[in-house]
C-alpha cells in the first residue's frame, strides 16, 4: 500500500498559513474577467467570443447574464451604430 505524505507536515510552518482571502481572485471572478476580455478582442461580437473562449454563443449569453456583463454588449452596440448614451 503507498503511503500519501501529508501536505501540511511537507511545508514549512511560516508558509503553511493561508494567504489572506483578498489575496486571490475567485474563479467566477477571474471567468467574468475572461469574459469580459474576449468581448473586448470580438469587439462585443458574441459568436467570435465564444469561439475565442471555446465555448458556445448559448453558453456565453448565459454567463454573460450570469456574471451581469450585458452593459459591456450594449456600449459596444452603441459605438458601432452610433448611438448616443444616457451621459449624452
Amino acid at each position: 500500500m503507498m503511503m500519501i505524505p501529508n501536505a501540511r507536515e511537507d511545508v514549512p510552518e511560516s508558509s503553511a498559513d493561508p494567504r489572506p482571502e483578498d489575496a486571490f481572485q475567485t474563479l467566477a471572478e477571474l471567468e467574468a474577467l475572461h469574459i469580459a476580455r474576449a468581448l473586448a478582442v470580438a469587439g462585443a461580437n458574441q459568436r467570435l467570443a465564444a469561439r475565442l473562449l471555446g465555448i458556445t454563443r448559448w453558453s456565453l449569453a448565459r454567463r454573460v447574464r450570469k456574471y451581469g456583463l450585458e452593459h459591456l454588449l450594449v456600449a459596444s452596440a452603441e459605438l458601432v451604430l452610433g448611438g448616443t448614451t444616457p451621459d449624452d
